[in-house]
């Protein structure tokens, strides 16, 4: 894609999401034809929203790292999209339902980045300085922006931030405290019913893992986590589309609880 392309992509979907409406594709000429030109209609995205003041990208939330999402959604391999500081909240939030298009629920862990990660060479889970990050427990709200998303193709998906829409983050816990990170049991309940439950192996058999490959993605376009970033590793459940007036707390053994009403 040449770059009146891209600036015209990203147009599109940004004024899309601001209007809060539902797309059925992005025109022929303009949808991006491979997962290069995604991330770069992406980033534009991205840029227009910092320019008008709609957010700032802080972060970046990792999709399809367990069996069950790649399964939900057809496709095999992560792919990420950006978390914006408008969509981050902390403990609990109350949210409009009329403020989203057609809003789900994700159970996850969150990252939070206290240096620059910087590594000469692909990096593996043995060189990830676990002293300078925190964890956190999660639940991202997605965002159906899409007439028919089955109908839609990955790079079209991956432009638009991958149903990325905003974050609950819990109490903040330094890693270096848990031991067991890869054996985390969650808990997703709605309206004090439990909806799903699912296991943090789940997320390619550790939740660094994740981290891993986002990091390794972004050095190859000769980017890094930068520090304060936030990072969301992925769910370990399926997505719950929710419902007006719906309550959901998503709960982490050893790592607390979190929630979200929807009015």
């Amino acid at each position: 894609m040449n770059s009146e392309n891209i600036k015209m992509s990203a147009g599109i979907l940004a004024l899309n999401r601001i209007k809060k409406q539902q797309l059925k594709e992005i025109p022929d000429k303009l949808k991006p034809k491979n997962i290069d030109d995604a991330y770069k209609v992406q980033e534009q995205m991205h840029n227009l929203f910092q320019e008008i003041n709609f957010g700032r990208r802080i972060g970046y939330k990792i999709g399809c790292t367990s069996p069950v999402m790649r399964q939900y959604l057809g496709i095999n391999e992560p792919c990420y999209g950006g978390i914006l500081n408008t969509g981050t909240n902390y403990i609990s939030a109350n949210k409009k339902f009329e403020d989203f298009v057609m809003p789900g629920v994700e159970i996850e862990l969150a990252v939070f980045t206290n240096e620059d990660l910087i590594f000469h060479n692909e990096t593996t889970i043995n060189e990830i300085p676990v002293d300078k990050l925190t964890i956190f427990p999660a639940i991202e709200i997605v965002d159906n922006r899409w007439i028919n998303y089955k109908n839609v193709d990955n790079n079209s998906l991956i432009a638009d931030d991958f149903f990325s829409s905003e974050i609950i983050l819990g109490n903040p816990v330094s890693l270096s405290k848990i031991n067991n990170l890869d054996n985390l049991s969650g808990i997703l309940s709605i309206n004090n019913e439990q909806i799903s439950d699912g296991n943090t192996k789940s997320i390619m058999n550790h939740p660094l893992n994740a981290l891993i490959w986002l990091i390794n993605s972004l050095q190859k376009k000769d980017k890094f986590l930068k520090q304060g970033e936030i990072v969301m590793l992925g769910s370990i459940t399926q997505t719950k589309w929710v419902d007006k007036n719906d309550e959901i707390i998503a709960s982490f053994s050893s790592l607390g609880d979190v929630m979200l009403k929807f009015t």
